[in-house]
């Protein structure tokens, strides 16, 4: 799924986003919102159970995970540990913080979660 960019008519930048389960709703919420801070997203969604850590490629810069689904703080750690050049964002729809495992073997932080601080969190990568 590719969300381009129409903020103010121009694109910021192309990230290669890994998007977890968010449910059919929820992943469009989360596109528009990105969307709507400038960011085209390529974005692909993986689903909780399986070997998530596995979806990651050497093309992945972000993952973004549903920090509702009980193992989305395991798979952000394997994820982290695997493949140190991915930065990994834990959120939830329903949640005022995010977790953020910057990437380059730093420790995860608590951060507060809205639109433009989950942007710039991605934005990381550019």
């Amino acid at each position: 799924m590719t969300w381009p960019s129409r903020a103010n008519g121009a694109s910021i930048g192309t990230v290669a986003v890994l998007v977890g389960d968010f449910g059919a709703i929820g992943t469009v919420g989360l596109g528009a919102m990105l969307e709507s801070q400038g960011l085209d997203l390529e974005a692909t969604t993986i689903v909780d159970g399986g070997d998530d850590a596995s979806y990651v490629t050497s093309e992945t810069e972000v993952v973004v995970l549903d920090r509702a689904m009980p193992s989305s703080p395991e798979i952000a750690a394997r994820i982290a540990a695997g493949h140190p050049d991915v930065r990994v964002i834990v959120c939830s729809l329903d949640e005022t913080t995010m977790l953020v495992y910057p990437g380059g073997g730093a420790a995860p932080y608590e951060a507060p979660l809205d639109p433009p601080r989950l942007a710039a969190a991605i934005r990381e990568h550019e």
